[in-house]
């Protein structure tokens, strides 16, 4: 897995390629489709509503997830591989939703009147997302790994495909990126 640079900005990575995509295999069945959604939405939907906040967002999400998998002809048995790469592909766009839901507001807040209301009031949750918005994405998706899913540091490397050094590392750029944007030091 390549490497990003801390300062190169993207709109979005590229979502992962499915590791149980079957090239030559016929488009799932209205069944499969139902046998994969009932195995893995539940899963899907509870990572979305969970990094995201928001019930309406999340059901975005699930959609998108799982037209993502009918469209790389994922290998409807249920298994782990099946379940981390729905992970990591429900991860990656919902922090994609929160990166994009945060360039939004930016623009709103350019156009706006500066009488607006500080963000000093956003609620601790807001402020993460900020922040999770904000950061890069990598630094990002360590974070909420390790901190917000509780994963250990070999299982965040796992998830990534890094180092645990470099999960220490990303953990390290982000909380420091977090005090200066909060304005504390550290």
């Amino acid at each position: 897995m390549s490497s990003l640079s801390p300062n190169l900005q993207l709109p979005a990575s590229p979502l992962p390629r499915a590791p149980c995509t079957v090239k030559d295999r016929e488009p799932m069945t209205s069944d499969e489709v139902q046998r994969f959604f009932d195995a893995y939405g539940p899963m899907v939907l509870r990572r979305a509503r969970t990094l995201l906040g928001d019930k309406d967002a999340a059901k975005d999400i699930l959609q998108e997830v799982f037209m993502k998998a009918m469209s790389d002809n994922v290998e409807v048995e249920v298994s782990a591989q099946a379940a981390s790469w729905l992970y990591r592909v429900t991860t990656n766009l919902c922090l994609n939703q929160i990166r994009n839901t945060g360039r939004r507001r930016e623009l709103i807040k350019q156009h706006m009147s500066s009488s607006e209301p500080s963000e000093d009031g956003l609620d601790t949750a807001q402020t993460a997302r900020r922040l999770l918005a904000e950061a890069d994405q990598q630094w990002s998706h360590a974070a909420v790994l390790v901190h917000v899913d509780g994963m250990s540091y070999q299982e965040a490397s796992d998830v990534l495909g890094v180092s645990t050094r470099t999960i220490s590392n990303f953990l390290t750029r982000f909380r420091t990126f977090a005090l200066e944007r909060m304005g504390g030091t550290g």
